[in-house]
């Protein structure tokens, strides 16, 4: 029988058995573009299965969906930032720079 008060969503404890958090580890093996596209598709395997996976609750598909889509856009923001930062931001971006 599960533990009704594990973490299932949010940072859960098999997934932080290292000095760092797996999701942190995929970063730095594969870098931000492929960690962020690996949410999405990971976000719509959740939603696929939802309410499907026998003795899991609905919800917690609903979540974990959410959970790997906010890391989605997270993740995206921080390579817009590090394109901006690097120079790699457009030269000219529109009219109130010309």
């Amino acid at each position: 029988m599960a533990d009704k008060n594990y973490e299932m969503v949010n940072h859960p404890k098999h997934y932080n058995n290292y000095d760092k958090e797996v999701i942190d580890m995929m970063i730095d093996i594969w870098g931000l573009e492929n960690t962020a596209k690996w949410c999405e598709m990971t976000a719509f395997r959740y939603r696929m299965r939802m309410g499907t996976k026998p003795d899991n609750p609905m919800e917690q598909d609903f979540n974990k969906e959410k959970w790997y889509l906010d890391k989605k856009r997270e993740l995206e923001k921080l390579i817009e930032s590090k394109k901006s930062i690097s120079g790699n931001a457009p030269k000219n971006p529109g009219p109130l720079y010309s």
